[in-house]
């Protein structure tokens, strides 16, 4: 079974019912203005409804924001490989070391790294977010039953997810971590 499967084609059945509704009133005459002026054009058949347009947004949003953090990830993951490569060299005196670590510091400060390095996980935890988002206006529209069994599997992991993200507030001995000030770069 897939989701497809959970819901009618709704937009097949009114372009079906409105095209069996009309056929009586087209003109028999194919060369008169009026044959073509009954037939709406398909957009005006089928106007998406309300939660596709959220569940797509959330879903799509989701997506682009997980591909930024896969690239940005690489980006970061090949400048560590560069600096490690230059700065590791083997047989290289210390203060050519110390003078190339200081040049990369200089890079790694103007254009905030860390910073970057740090919204990683912020922006990772916001894509999931969307996505789970995503999905449950979705299901919650498209089939009652399912949704109803999707929303304890989903509440629970993310009750202990809020529970475990916000307790570095409380206790900031805790070994998690989450930062809202890395989103900020």
């Amino acid at each position: 079974m897939t989701v497809q499967d959970l819901k009618l084609n709704s937009h097949w059945q009114n372009t079906s019912a409105f095209h069996l509704n009309n056929t009586q009133q087209i003109p028999t005459d194919p060369n008169s203005p009026e044959s073509c002026a009954c037939i709406p054009s398909e957009s005006s058949l089928f106007p998406p409804p309300v939660y596709a347009i959220w569940a797509n947004a959330f879903l799509f949003l989701s997506l682009l924001i997980s591909l930024f953090v896969a690239l940005l990830a690489t980006l970061l993951q090949q400048w560590v490989r560069q600096y490690t490569r230059f700065t590791q060299q083997p047989g290289c005196c210390p203060i050519k070391r110390a003078r190339v670590r200081a040049i990369f510091f200089e890079g790694v400060d103007k254009y905030r790294i860390f910073g970057a390095a740090e919204a990683l996980p912020t922006l990772l935890h916001l894509s999931i977010c969307l996505f789970i988002v995503g999905v449950i206006v979705w299901l919650f529209n498209i089939n009652q039953p399912v949704f109803r069994a999707v929303i304890p599997l989903v509440a629970l992991p993310m009750a202990a997810y809020l529970w475990f993200t916000s307790l570095p507030i409380f206790r900031p001995n805790i070994p998690f971590y989450f930062s809202v000030n890395s989103f900020i770069l």
